[in-house]
């Protein structure tokens, strides 16, 4: 079983007192990100207002205010059958897929695809499709108002501008822009293929909340999350531990290096066939070739094959670039540590290599090459009281051939 990891100063690692009245069980294994260095462990308990709880051969407990993020290792879990009923997007950037709904009380309990339910007022939703053979939510509308889909006898889809009144077990009530006073219209549910609200005024993120992110793509903002036995707990509901792959508690102290001020780019192209060719070499939050971030590691069930058998991670946010290039952002107030990793694009590693530099205020914090046979490099690096970040790719042994460099999860902690 893997050891809790004290490779730096977490703070003393005391005996938990969340875990210390609970009967040893076999939680599961998670990795820590703390503002000092990682943690492993079995995790035994949860509290969003103490600490989380760790098991080696002792118990030990990490302050809430250290923990950032725990990534939950995938179990051997039979893949969920449950059929997806639908999906539902919330007003504070939450969307999940459930399997079934209900109302209770003037509020909507939906039922999870991966386990567990959550229970919501229709205050909060923002987009609901009920309809699994359409995709409504990419649809735009000029009129700032509410729209439901109807589902026409002959199966097709048709959008409805007006105001929803209400929702209930009965159906939605739902009065027509174009009806000038006319009595609502009543739907009952099989007909209702969605419905979104017009809440412009409404989007916003809860201060300081907890973001769990599920298996499914899914991801809940929730507040007052706790684990106890098998079950994720929040106020609105509860999920099973393996549904989800993360649970973020940074609550606004991690900021993605891409959601920073760019202050200045440059890219001086290999072969420049157009005047303006500097505007391009680098991509956000995406590779270059407009698919997901990814990396390239060694393969867990057989790590002495690398590099002909491995693994690869996506991310869903960093930075993409191309030699020879470069970006400076602007650090901000309270930045203290920075956190990612870096590689090559799968898709053009095996034929490429590039050198790297990270530059701080000015001062190279961290260099090094990138090629084929290269693991992804572990940034982590302190920047207390640092103002700029500029991140430089150059030409490696192949010049401009597959030198696309990945920054995963490219970070700063504050």
């Amino acid at each position: 079983m893997p050891p809790v990891c004290r490779r730096c100063a977490i703070g003393a690692l005391a005996v938990g007192v969340l875990a210390a009245s609970l009967a040893v069980a076999e939680g599961p294994l998670v990795t820590v990100e703390t503002t000092g260095e990682e943690a492993v462990g079995r995790l035994v308990a949860l509290d969003a207002e103490r600490g989380v709880s760790l098991r080696d051969d002792s118990y030990a407990t990490l302050p809430i205010s250290e923990v950032l993020n725990l990534t939950v290792e995938p179990t051997r879990r039979a893949a969920s059958t449950t059929p997806r009923a639908g999906r539902v997007w919330l007003t504070d950037a939450s969307r999940f897929d459930y399997a079934a709904y209900r109302f209770v009380g003037g509020q909507v309990e939906f039922s999870l695809v991966g386990g567990g339910q959550v229970t919501l007022p229709t205050s909060s939703i923002e987009l609901w499709r009920l309809a699994t053979e359409a995709t409504i939510e990419s649809q735009a509308f000029d009129n700032e108002t509410d729209v439901l889909w109807v589902r026409r006898r002959d199966g097709s889809l048709t959008p409805v501008e007006g105001v929803l009144l209400d929702v209930s077990a009965a159906g939605v009530r739902f009065a027509l822009d174009a009806d000038g006073g006319a009595k609502p219209v009543e739907a009952p549910w099989p007909r209702v293929a969605g419905l979104r609200y017009y809440r412009a005024a409404d989007r916003k993120l809860r201060p300081a909340a907890t973001v769990l992110n599920f298996s499914d793509g899914g991801r809940l903002i929730v507040t007052g999350v706790g684990y106890r036995g098998a079950e994720l707990e929040w106020e609105e509901g509860h999920t099973p531990i393996e549904a989800v792959t993360s649970i973020d508690l940074s609550a606004g102290r991690v900021l993605p290096v891409a959601s920073l001020d760019l202050l200045a780019h440059r890219w001086t192209p290999y072969f420049r066939t157009k005047p303006d060719s500097e505007a391009g070499g680098y991509a956000l939050d995406e590779s270059l070739g407009g698919g997901p971030l990814s990396l390239r590691y060694p393969d867990r069930r057989a790590p002495s094959a690398w590099p002909g058998v491995v693994s690869v991670r996506t991310f869903a946010r960093g930075v993409a670039m191309k030699s020879r290039g470069e970006l400076r952002f602007a650090l901000p107030s309270g930045a203290t540590r920075l956190r990612g990793a870096v590689g090559l694009d799968p898709a053009t590693a095996l034929a490429g290599s590039a050198e790297v530099r990270l530059l701080v205020d000015g001062d190279e914090r961290w260099s090094g090459t990138v090629d084929g046979g290269t693991r992804p490099y572990a940034i982590d690096e302190p920047i207390t009281a640092a103002t700029t970040l500029t991140l430089q790719v150059d030409y490696g042994d192949n010049l401009d051939a597959g030198d696309h460099v990945h920054f995963g999860d490219l970070r700063v902690i504050r």
